[in-house]
């Protein structure tokens, strides 16, 4: 699921914990493949138009949650 969202939201929920929140359930969750669609979704969503956010993604860590949850 895509859903456009305006650069101001990206940033707001990055700065709220946002990014971190999805990234932990992400973890956490490994087996259920709803969170991690949808959590790649969010992902998606906020990466979109907002350099910050991209790093802030890889530094967090979501790269070995996702290879994590393919295994």
């Amino acid at each position: 699921m895509i859903f456009a969202i305006n650069t101001e939201n990206r940033v707001a929920i990055a700065q709220a914990g946002g990014i971190v929140a999805v990234v932990d359930a992400m973890k956490q969750h490994t087996t259920h493949d709803d969170v991690q669609e949808y959590g790649c979704g969010v992902l998606f969503n906020l990466a979109g138009g907002s350099a910050e956010n991209r790093v802030t993604i890889a530094e967090v860590g979501v790269i070995a949650a996702i290879v994590d949850a393919l295994n």
